[in-house]
């Protein structure tokens, strides 16, 4: 809010204008409301709005403003309904809210639950947080400003709304901007308001399914009072018609109400609406919403609500609530009434991503709705500029905040960096680009150490998952997010459901921390442009120290990679991973350390080649490890990638092969049962504590060093202490423990996951030790699968050798010795216990051996 109210440029005119300038001094008196309740599908949302909405005091609430948030802890959502109710009852828990009401306190409820699927990919962006989508008005927040939130602009919208309605409860939509083009005061003659737009209805079946068809109809009627009906069809509106549901006004006109599903109730019906669905609250059972479970009940016959699809029974527990309310109602007021907001109502709806452009390019306009929207979010006339830019020429455009050079025409810039920009029709928010050419496209939160390229229609958001990365995310302005929501649009790694899985609940300062870390590669964007792109066309060396210390392991792997000994149990490292619990580190040549997975971020397809890259969504799908066993591992199983999406794991399944390195005398592995077993008794086994699991159960294969084993998900296994191998497998970190040697302190089991992924048949050890089978001179395959293949390559002393990448990457892997690599103008080295990811893009690559040398390649076939 700026210091100098004449910064608005809101003249004494318009009712629209009026009512903005009322908004602003809502906040300002704290005229709004008294309380305010957020209502979160998650409790992290639910704390994140806590936070947000205390920091923006004086800013979109007033400073004496109480917030409350709570999550809708309901299974499969509650409806709005039941909702209502419940967010209400979890209030009393923070305050009494019913003390505040009944005093005549102002409070308002704000519902924020849905996926956004219209808008995506931005929800994704936000954390699947649509309400936190961002508009262009920059407000100040722990020492910085930010752009105000979707929900932010509705609770600012809706203050004036508080000072006619005392004692009442105002509940509110999270994601749509109205301004009324009329008086909002209410005028005092319902338990129940719900807020319309009424207008004459349209005389031809097109124009009805155009402006009308989608919204919930308000019907007058003749008494004061209004009737709810859903979304009806035009046969169904003639229909209502011929029956006289719908009459002419005097002057002859059909006059109906279009409903913003918005509404407030007094306290006394919501009193009596608690105590109606109090069993239902207690138990969280149902799902039920106001227009077709309460409005529509109350405001039709029972004939035509079960004709329209209604349950008989809901309409008669409805009817018997109305009477006992009515009843008993001491100030005889009417039941059900509407709050008309006025014909020339401006509505900015927020709920599809072309709507949520378009909405922003009216900022351009020289109109008087462009003139509502930069009075409403604070912004200048355009060509003018709020930011430290310099270099840069404006046309008819905003840039607000940020720091752009270039040239920027009809187009909108909120919190934007760009060192080289050549922008036309675009909007831009919170990015940081090094050089950026778009015309008419949406770019949200992109951060780009490169040239971005956006072509009309273009919507582009970078979604930063943790562990994972930054993931960018293509859609254009005429798609529907909702129907494209199960596809994978092409450019795009995932599908929309499959990246809002990904986030799951995920904390969104860990979101938030995975953006900040990709914005601190951009600030060293001057060290990394020159270096990132060389990696293609270099061997690309992780640090050697992605160790695992865990309460198995010794200390082989540290004395194979001739590392300074920790005194810790390292029993993993972690080779060439990009997977997000151990992702590996590369040093630059600038002294920089960047995760691998950035890396592949930034260069996945000439790493990957093109068919790993997209068959696999830019994902290194093989992950390296040497196991260093000093006691037994529990007793694990891990699944198929049909039995992990089945059990709702975000990762995909694991099929793993051993190459044991050593083996003190005796040394084991368990690998597959015995005999063919029996589910129940395994499990029953499982809780007795004088069974051996492992040795009633499994085969127990002795080992010795040079043995290969393959183990498919779903082979129940243990490796047992005194081995020392390297694992190739499926770059996946599920793993189900089914048993842990009676080990204290006990460690967490996954019973239930792992009896439904183990494969309970008998198994031999045939069926998972490999033979190596000869290639060449100085090649072995150990393993070849459908997830990867395994080659080893031993090397005399002065051998070269030329291996072909078959555009595909190669993971190479040093067991013992030391070579050298060369490709072309690149040149690398490798010594025992250390990896190298070789890019697709070299081509072929030459391995030179000094002395005698021991290497494994790792690849997909």
């Amino acid at each position: 809010m700026p210091s100098d109210r004449t910064q608005l440029n809101i003249p004494e005119m318009d009712a629209h204008l009026a009512h903005i300038r009322n908004m602003y001094r809502a906040v300002e008196s704290g005229r709004g409301f008294d309380l305010i309740v957020v209502v979160s599908s998650s409790q992290d949302q639910a704390d994140f709005w806590q936070e947000r909405l205390e920091g923006t005091k004086g800013w979109v609430i007033g400073r004496n403003t109480q917030v409350i948030s709570v999550h809708e802890d309901w299974p499969n959502g509650a409806g709005q309904l039941l909702g209502t109710l419940y967010a209400w009852k979890k209030s009393r828990f923070h305050l009494n809210v019913d003390e505040v009401l009944a005093r005549g306190g102002t409070v308002a409820m704000y519902h924020t639950a849905g996926k956004g699927m219209r808008m995506a990919p931005l929800p994704a962006a936000e954390g699947n947080n649509k309400s936190a989508i961002k508009l262009p008005r920059l407000i100040p927040l722990g020492g910085r400003r930010v752009p105000l939130t979707v929900l932010e602009a509705v609770i600012f919208q809706t203050g004036i709304f508080a000072a006619s309605r005392p004692g009442r409860l105002c509940v509110f939509w999270g994601d749509q901007v109205f301004i009324p083009s009329k008086s909002v005061d209410f005028e005092g003659r319902h338990h129940a308001e719900i807020l319309d737009i009424r207008a004459p209805i349209p005389s031809t079946e097109v124009a009805w399914e155009r402006e009308w068809e989608s919204y919930g109809l308000i019907i007058p009627d003749g008494r004061g009072g209004v009737l709810q009906r859903e979304k009806q069809s035009w046969a169904q509106l003639q229909e209502m018609i011929r029956r006289g549901v719908i009459v002419p006004d005097p002057s002859g006109q059909i006059v109906l109400g279009k409903s913003l599903g918005c509404f407030s109730i007094s306290f006394e019906l919501l009193r009596a609406l608690l105590e109606e669905a109090a069993e239902e609250l207690d138990e969280k059972r149902l799902k039920l919403d106001t227009d077709p479970h309460l409005w529509m009940p109350l405001t039709s016959e029972l004939e035509e609500f079960v004709g329209a699809g209604g349950d008989a029974a809901n309409w008669k527990r409805v009817r018997k609530f109305k009477s006992r309310f009515l009843g008993r109602d001491e100030a005889n007021g009417t039941l059900f009434g509407d709050k008309d907001m006025g014909i020339d109502t401006l509505w900015w709806d927020y709920g599809q991503v072309r709507l949520y452009y378009r909405n922003f390019m009216k900022l351009l306009e020289d109109s008087g709705e462009g003139e509502c929207l930069r009075a409403f979010y604070d912004l200048p006339r355009q060509g003018e500029v709020r930011s430290a830019s310099e270099g840069l020429i404006l046309e008819n455009a905003l840039v607000i905040g940020g720091a752009v050079r270039g040239r920027v025409s009809r187009s909108i810039l909120i919190e934007t960096q760009a060192d080289a920009a050549e922008v036309s029709d675009s909007v831009i928010i919170t990015s940081a680009l090094s050089e950026v050419n778009a015309r008419g496209a949406l770019i949200y939160d992109c951060i780009d150490l490169g040239r971005l390229e956006a072509v009309p229609g273009d919507v582009l958001a970078d979604v930063f998952v943790p562990g994972y990365g930054k993931r960018r995310i293509r859609t254009d302005l005429g798609r529907d997010g909702k129907k494209d929501w199960q596809t994978v649009l092409p450019g795009n790694r995932h599908s929309f459901e499959r990246l809002s899985k990904l986030l799951g609940d995920q904390p969104i300062r860990r979101q938030a921390g995975e953006r900040s870390r990709w914005r601190a590669h951009y600030e060293r964007r001057g060290d990394l442009r020159g270096v990132i792109p060389l990696l293609s066309r270099s061997f690309i060396k992780p640090d050697p120290d992605n160790l695992v210390e865990v309460v198995w392991g010794g200390d082989l792997i540290e004395k194979l990679k001739g590392l300074e000994p920790s005194g810790k149990r390292i029993g993993e490292s972690w080779e060439c991973s990009t997977h997000p619990d151990h992702p590996s580190m590369v040093t630059l040549g600038s002294g920089v350390r960047i995760p691998l997975p950035d890396v592949l971020d930034l260069m996945g397809e000439s790493i990957l080649g093109p068919r790993v890259y997209h068959a696999y969504q830019g994902r290194l799908p093989v992950l390296v490890k040497f196991l260093d066993a000093r006691e037994d591992l529990s007793v694990q199983v891990h699944p198929s990638d049909e039995k992990a999406a089945q059990l709702g794991e975000h990762d995909t399944g694991k099929t793993e092969s051993w190459l044991i390195l050593g083996a003190e005398p005796g040394a084991v592995i368990y690998l597959g049962f015995k005999a063919d077993t029996d589910p129940v008794e395994f499990e029953r086994a499982l809780s007795l504590p004088e069974v051996n699991v492992a040795e009633r159960f499994l085969n127990a294969f002795p080992v010795r060093a040079g043995d290969v084993f393959f183990t498919p998900a779903g082979a129940v296994h243990a490796i047992g202490r005194g081995v020392f191998l390297i694992e190739i497998q499926q770059s996946s970190g599920i793993t189900y423990r089914v048993w842990d040697w009676n080990r204290v302190p006990r460690r967490t089991l996954h019973i239930p996951q792992a009896i439904a992924s183990l494969n309970f048949r008998r198994s031999a050890r045939d069926d998972y030790a490999r033979l190596p089978r000869r290639l060449s001179a100085v090649e072995e395959r150990l393993v070849e699968s459908a997830y990867f293949a395994v080659d080893r390559l031993t090397l005399g002393a002065g051998t070269e050798f030329s291996v072909p990448t078959d555009g595909g990457f190669h993971i190479l892997t040093c067991l013992a010795g030391e070579v050298g690599l060369r490709a072309g103008d690149a040149f690398g080295r490798l010594a025992g216990g250390e990896s190298v990811l070789v890019p697709a893009s070299l081509g072929s690559y030459a391995i030179a051996a000094e002395g005698e040398a021991v290497i494994v390649k790792s690849f997909v076939p």
